[in-house]
């Protein structure tokens, strides 16, 4: 892709499968072919959600994804194909609610690629994570046991018998299914939700099958856009020393293309792809980066930052969550005026903080709004008529939603009108020139001003002259517009 990708190395083999899953999964759960790492999930859910999102994975397999949610206080939704799975990944659910695990979570026995119309309209549009990996076939997985005197022997290294099942398709098969798999998650997505997917390369017939590479491009035919690409270690990190973990069967594929002449090592990662979905629309906290990054630009080549690569685009940075404001202690100044603009600085930069999180909830709440009014509207879902009392229920949130938005688009207006104020004062303090912004960041280098505040500062300031209004309507026009010109600042 043209498009840098942020890369993350994440250690997620310290301990190992079999210790991951100790007493947390039943032990029968060992006899699935091909589970999901435990601390994969777990860090993909720490990274990607908060207490109380949604989870979902449309080939749970044992319930690794669902399991690791629910410990973590979210609630999460698995598909199984096979009803022996579906059933396990069910009891491990009931092992982790015996464990005090917070999160409530249910299985659905079906085809992951009915991810949508499997699972509850209620629920479209509103998960915050899609967690999955997809079969392999028979050629990585499995147990092997020692036979004295007749070698090893494969137990466990199939998922069913089921011709259907994915893990029997072929590539091709495989690549089309997954490319439904992910339409699928991007019609449940939120508006800033993620789908990730934990795949690895293998070797067919001496030659590398780069499956993650294949599935990229997968999920951009399937309307996302891909913004990570993380690498799960799957070795332990000792000091400066890597501990394999390498299973039996890669063992057993290196040395036998070793025995034949072929230079071959050992797989010792699995790729996380990490795609997001190519919206229409993008909330304010992707706006304010892209301000952020251009004014950091701009502060670069007048010698006001710090050198820092800027970020490549947009589409590519996760949305920021709101941080605590960073309190700097007051210095002391000579010139009692200084002292004065320095809280100026701090308070009005708490002011703009404070009016960009009121511009997120905004956008989230007018995002769910629009997306309930139109399941209110819509006769079919997915080929499916709904029944009336579905739509009136879906038009009745949206009409809940939309006071709700009205109300805050009111608070969004005061507090803007409080920011605008601030700055303007701010500016009254400090030394005259053409250009506000760059007023404000000689005065912040020149007097200590922490960064991360300074750019803040700035990058906020561009949003004081938004009027969203207080309808729906007037909210997106104005999304729209300031849309129009990041794209154009982004040129």
């Amino acid at each position: 892709m043209a498009t840098e990708l942020p890369l993350s190395v994440w250690p997620v083999a310290q301990r190992t499968a079999r210790a991951q899953r100790s007493r947390r999964y039943l032990d029968i759960s060992g006899t699935h072919p091909a589970k999901m790492l435990p601390a994969i999930a777990a860090r993909a859910v720490a990274t990607y959600t908060q207490p109380g999102d949604t989870v979902i994975d449309p080939m749970c397999g044992v319930g690794t994804t669902l399991v690791e949610a629910v410990h973590q206080g979210r609630d999460a939704i698995g598909i199984e194909y096979e009803p022996q799975w579906a059933d396990l990944a069910q009891a491990n659910l009931a092992l982790a609610a015996s464990q005090s695990a917070t999160g409530h979570g249910e299985v659905i026995c079906g085809d992951g690629r009915s991810l949508a119309g499997l699972v509850d309209p209620a629920v479209r549009g509103l998960v915050a994570l899609v967690l999955t990996s997809p079969p392999y076939g028979p050629s990585l997985h499995g147990r092997v046991t020692a036979v004295p005197g007749a070698g090893v022997r494969k137990q466990h290294d199939r998922y069913s018998n089921d011709p259907a099942n994915l893990a029997h398709v072929g590539l091709t098969g495989l690549l089309d299914a997954m490319r439904t798999v992910l339409r699928g998650a991007a019609q449940v997505l939120r508006p800033d939700g993620v789908v990730a997917m934990t795949v690895r390369p293998w070797w067919r017939d001496g030659q590398l099958v780069d499956l993650p590479g294949a599935l990229a491009s997968v999920g951009e035919d399937a309307g996302l856009v891909l913004y990570e690409r993380n690498v799960a270690l799957l070795a332990a990190l000792r000091d400066d020393t890597l501990v394999p973990r390498a299973s039996f069967f890669a063992l057993e594929q290196v040395r036998k293309a070793r025995a034949r002449g072929m230079p071959r090592l050992v797989t010792a990662h699995e790729d996380l792809l990490v795609w997001r979905l190519s919206a229409r629309r993008l909330p304010c906290s992707c706006y304010r980066r892209v301000f952020r990054e251009h004014i950091a630009a701009e502060g670069r080549r007048m010698g006001l930052f710090s050198k820092k690569k800027p970020t490549q685009t947009y589409v590519a940075e996760p949305a920021p969550q709101p941080a605590a404001p960073v309190q700097a202690p007051t210095p002391v100044f000579d010139d009692p005026e200084d002292a004065t603009r320095w809280e100026m600085v701090i308070s009005t930069n708490s002011l703009l903080a404070a009016m960009m999180d009121k511009q997120q909830e905004c956008f989230e709440t007018a995002e769910k709004t629009e997306k309930a009014y139109a399941m209110g509207d819509a006769e079919f879902v997915d080929g499916v008529r709904q029944h009336e009392i579905s739509r009136k229920n879906f038009h009745d949130m949206g009409v809940r939603w939309d006071g709700e938005l009205q109300g805050l688009l009111v608070e969004l207006q005061a507090t803007t009108t409080a920011a605008r104020e601030q700055w303007q004062n701010l500016l009254f303090l400090l030394p005259a020139g053409d250009n506000d912004v760059l007023r404000v960041g000689d005065w912040c280098m020149s007097h200590g001003v922490d960064s991360e505040v300074m750019s803040s500062l700035l990058s906020h300031s561009m949003f004081i002259n938004t009027n969203f209004g207080t309808t729906l309507q007037s909210f997106w026009t104005e999304n729209d517009r300031i849309a129009a010109v990041m794209n154009q600042a982004n040129q």
